[in-house]
């Protein structure tokens, strides 16, 4: 291969390797050019593919409802991306079959497809690559294997698969598309991914790690990929300031012998629902996990999860052990009951060690009691008001950045851009503030904060966001992005003196007079500049 066309099939960064195809020392012969669209021959399974150079092209249910392509159009699945060096003194070198110049030589059969590819660096051979389906009655198996030919151990530093899913489909009689939505759970050894339609309707595409084989780390800056192993990764991660809590492992392949070879497997399934997709999970040696109240917990609150599954439960670890307590409850059947209490704030890990050798991570983030978090929230909120009557927002809840001390207004937007400035004085994010303040309000009211929801309303709402009784459309709200803008218009009709049709704006404005209502009625000790009717009215 010339230098021009190595460089070409590189195509990423810290390059310095280069592919020619395997030959008849793999046991492979047919030529790609032959292999193009070739369809799965397993009449038998549930599975409808097809194949374009040993990578699918095609991937849905047969005899589905919905006919659904899983995989992106103009794309394929079956890619890898790889860094690898020698030693830890070489820099990771990478590699990435989609860039890939030179085609892999491909090998198809009846239900099967396989790609091998070798690296080579300077010439010599580095490292084999093969990437194989098989399909099944009910599976369609994706396997990576890695072979060391370079005569010396080799360290594997990333290992990560794109998965190009569709984002949609086709429903008949309706005029726009559905959405393909994906769930996921990276996660060491109990990750799994499942995508399912808008529409609800089954089956749900399962995608779990076999035995023997993880997800520890996820991307999705360019297209969205897993990793296997995300060393390197992790490294350029980590000096951008990502913050990921799980292992970045790598691995190292012997320079002959059995250990110069490993193989990662995972398995596509078909659930039917969602229930399903848990069944599936414990059917595939993995864990069920449910949680209550959730993965987000109050410090003075315990949480409860349930392990479902077919493995020994080995131990669960906590990150922070002295202010962690654990409790097993009880066990009933397959299912493993636990009470957990954290006394650390912030994020906390727990390890569920598993089966042979595996491991889940579990990761809740704690919180101070929901009171002590409600109060603080509704006191921030108050007192990053503007009290200047020289400013038409006048008395505005305004948006903060903590990081730079800067009270944002429509004279300074900060680092907020293009239409995302609606977020500052209105609409959703603008109007949840005083929605949230006065339904703290109504509950637990202290009077500077109901003096600054009260100005809020007099100098911001009525006669501005609002219109007052005694204009046209009276009571009408205004939208983005500012009202300022709005009622100064040029525009006479809908979108500008009359920008008052984004429903959606109304309720929050509704649910802040009515916790003002509440202030009023409810709790005479507290001074309101309006009575409980005419907050109502």
């Amino acid at each position: 291969m010339d230098e021009l066309s190595r460089r070409a099939f590189l195509g990423v960064a810290g390059g310095g390797l280069a592919l020619s195809r395997v030959a008849g020392a793999m046991g492979i012969h047919t030529p790609a050019d032959a292999l193009l669209d070739a369809p799965a021959e397993n009449a038998a399974s549930e599975f409808a593919v097809a194949f374009q150079a040993g990578a699918l092209v095609s991937l849905g249910r047969a005899g589905d409802e919905y006919a659904t392509n899983y995989i992106q159009a103009e794309r394929r699945l079956g890619d890898v991306v790889l860094a690898c060096r020698p030693t830890v003194r070489d820099p990771w070198q990478a590699f990435d079959t989609a860039a890939a110049a030179v085609r892999p030589e491909v090998q198809e059969t009846a239900g099967s497809a396989t790609r091998t590819f070798l690296l080579t660096a300077a010439a010599a051979p580095l490292l084999a690559l093969t990437v194989r389906f098989d399909l099944g009655d009910a599976t369609l198996r994706w396997t990576v294997e890695l072979e060391n030919r370079s005569g010396r151990p080799l360290e594997i530093g990333d290992l990560a698969l794109p998965l190009p899913m569709t984002r949609s489909f086709t429903q008949p009689g309706q005029q726009r598309p559905g959405t393909v939505l994906k769930h996921s759970l990276i996660s060491g050894d109990g990750s799994f991914l499942f995508w399912l339609r808008s529409n609800n309707v089954g089956p749900y595409l399962l995608l779990t790690p076999d035995a023997g084989t993880h997800l520890e780390y996820w991307e999705a800056d360019r297209s969205y990929r897993v990793f296997v192993h995300s060393l390197a990764a992790g490294e350029a991660a980590r000096a951008k300031g990502t913050k990921w809590r799980q292992p970045h492992t790598g691995a190292t392949l012997a320079a002959s012998g059995p250990q110069s070879r490993r193989s990662y497997s995972f398995t596509f399934r078909w659930a039917n629902d969602s229930e399903d997709v848990r069944q599936q999970l414990v059917n595939a040696g993995l864990i069920d996990v449910h949680v209550v109240p959730g993965m987000t917990v109050p410090s003075d609150l315990v949480a409860r999860f349930a392990l479902r599954t077919r493995q020994p439960i080995h131990g669960i670890d906590a990150e922070f052990p002295r202010e962690t307590r654990i409790r097993a409850l009880r066990r009933t059947g397959d299912t493993h009951v636990y009470e957990v209490r954290f006394a650390r704030l912030g994020e906390n890990r727990l390890t569920v060690r598993f089966g042979e050798g595996q491991q889940l991570h579990l990761e809740w983030f704690v919180t101070e009691p929901l009171e002590t978090l409600i109060a603080k929230r509704a006191a921030f909120i108050a007192s990053k008001q503007v009290r200047d009557t020289s400013k038409w927002y006048d008395g505005l809840l305004a948006e903060w950045a903590n990081d730079t001390g800067v009270l944002l207004s429509p004279d300074n937007y900060d680092r907020i851009k293009g239409w995302r400035i609606y977020e500052v004085t209105c609409d959703d994010p603008g109007l949840a503030k005083p929605a949230f303040l006065a339904s703290k309000l109504a509950e637990y009211p202290t009077q500077e904060e109901v003096n600054a929801l009260d100005y809020y309303i007099e100098h911001f709402v009525w006669g501005g966001l609002q219109r007052k009784a005694d204009e046209a459309f009276a009571y009408g709200i205004y939208g983005i992005p500012d009202w300022k803008t709005n009622r100064a218009s040029q525009d006479p009709g809908r979108s500008g003196r009359l920008h008052l049709w984004r429903i959606y704006d109304y309720p929050h404005i509704a649910l802040m007079y009515f916790g003002m209502y509440r202030v009023a009625r409810y709790h005479p000790e507290i001074q309101t500049t309006l009575s409980a009717d005419d907050y109502l009215r």
